[in-house]
């Protein structure tokens, strides 16, 4: 059986890190927006200044 999908393809949410000056840096891709959400939760908990957000891949 042949499979056409790239390896990131099942990867469709992505966390993103936003810096001072609003550039946003992909951190890590998830198959779920859960486990996308549950990850910025846990780096907001850490106190950083940075912002972060999750959205679907393009």
């Amino acid at each position: 059986m042949s499979d056409s999908h790239t390896p990131d393809q099942h990867l469709q949410w992505v966390l993103y890190r936003i810096d001072d000056n609003g550039n946003e840096v992909e951190m890590r891709r998830f198959p779920d927006r859960c486990g996308a959400e549950q990850a910025m939760r846990d780096y907001e908990r850490r106190g950083h200044k940075q912002a972060y957000l999750v959205r679907k891949a393009r």
